[in-house]
C-alpha cells in the first residue's frame, strides 16, 4: 500500500512478487515452495549460501536489494536450476536453519495431512441421504463457547432458486417462465 501510495502506480501481481522478494521454486523431487527475501539483506545472503553461490553475494547484479529487483528473472532462474539437485525437504530444512522464510506449496493431500490442519479438525463429515457420508472444510474460526457447526448438507444445485427468485420480488408466472426458458 505504502508503495502505491507512493508512487500512483497499481501493483500486479508480477510487480509484487518482485517487489517483495517472492519466488516460487520446484524442488528436484517435483515439490513446489516458496521463499520470501524481503527487505533484511541476511536473508539473501543466506540464499546464496544455502544454494552455494556465495558469489551472488558479490556480483553487482545481486548485491544489493535494487539490484535484485531489477534481475528477478535472472535470480529465478538461478535459484530454480540450483533447487533441481535436491527434494523440497532438503531445501526448507537448509532454509529454516538459516532463518529464511520459507514454506511448502502443499497439494490438497498434503494439506489435510498437515499436523496442524489435523490439529485444528479442519474436516467435518457431513452425512447426505442421496449422497451418503463426506467430508467438507470447517469454517475457519476456532470459537470455545460458540462454536461453528454444520447443521445442514450443501444444497444441490439450483436446489433454492425458487425461493431465492421469490425473495428477490419474483412471482410465479415469472418463476414459471424462467423455467420454460431453461433459464433455472
Amino acid at each position: 500500500m505504502t508503495q502505491f501510495l507512493f508512487s500512483g502506480e497499481i501493483p500486479k501481481k508480477s510487480s509484487r512478487l518482485k517487489t517483495a522478494g517472492v519466488y516460487a521454486l520446484v524442488a528436484g523431487d517435483g515439490k513446489p515452495f516458496v521463499i520470501h527475501l524481503s527487505h533484511p539483506p541476511k536473508f539473501w545472503l543466506a540464499v546464496t549460501e544455502v544454494i552455494a553461490r556465495p558469489d551472488l553475494q558479490t556480483d553487482p547484479r545481486t548485491k544489493d536489494r535494487h539490484a535484485r529487483l531489477k534481475n528477478y528473472d535472472m535470480i529465478s532462474e538461478i535459484l530454480s536450476n540450483a533447487v533441481q539437485s535436491a527434494p523440497r525437504q532438503h531445501w526448507l530444512d537448509a532454509l529454516e536453519e538459516k532463518d529464511v522464510p520459507c514454506a511448502p506449496i502443499n497439494n490438497f493431500k498434503e494439506v489435510f495431512e498437515d499436523p496442524q490442519v489435523k490439529y485444528l479438525e479442519r474436516l467435518v463429515k457431513v452425512t447426505d441421504p442421496e449422497f451418503g457420508t463426506f467430508q467438507l472444510v470447517k469454517n475457519g474460526v476456532n470459537l470455545s463457547e460458540t462454536p461453528a457447526e454444520i447443521r445442514l448438507r450443501p444444497p444441490k444445485l439450483g436446489e433454492h432458486n425458487e425461493e431465492t427468485l421469490r425473495a428477490l420480488g419474483f412471482n410465479s408466472a415469472e418463476i414459471h417462465s424462467l423455467h420454460e426458458r431453461k433459464i433455472i
